[in-house]
């Protein structure tokens, strides 16, 4: 189980948090390729840099695998990426549909509404009944120079 912890530690970044491993030894070893261990207190983490360097190997052996190009319904949509960095950008064309796009790919992780600290939970909790939703699960994004 992946757990929020630190959510505010930091006074300038109130909204940034660690993502921790509850047991780095029960996770699979593509899990334990992407943390680290802290040597302050022992415990293992998500390690924001090792996520975005596997996004971007995994997105550039797809742009490889394609041949930068996807055909769907007889369009040809071509795809390459943007610009060096994070986060790892993908532009998509199509001339026939006069159509151009940039994707941004982040790593994010669902949580369960529930399962967040006490505070952020209660914040949702006001969001939803100011604006008549029902927010159930939320994405933490991994910035690599958080």
């Amino acid at each position: 189980k992946t757990s929020i912890v630190d959510l505010g530690k930091d006074k300038r970044k109130p909204n940034f948090a660690n993502l921790k491993l509850s047991s780095w030894f029960a996770f699979p070893k593509s899990d334990q390729a992407v943390s680290v261990q802290n040597p302050d207190d022992g415990n293992f983490y998500l390690s924001p840099t090792k996520l975005f360097d596997l996004l971007h190997d995994s997105a550039e052996n797809a742009l490889a695998t394609l041949e930068g190009s996807l055909h769907i319904d007889g369009k040809v949509y071509r795809m390459k990426k943007q610009k060096v960095g994070v986060p790892f950008t993908i532009r998509i064309e199509c001339a026939e549909d006069n159509f151009k796009c940039d994707v941004d790919l982040v790593p994010a992780f669902r949580f369960q509404v529930e399962d967040l600290p006490s505070e952020l939970r209660n914040r949702i909790g006001n969001y939803n009944l100011e604006l008549g939703c029902e927010v159930t699960t939320c994405l933490a994004i991994a910035l690599a120079k958080a």
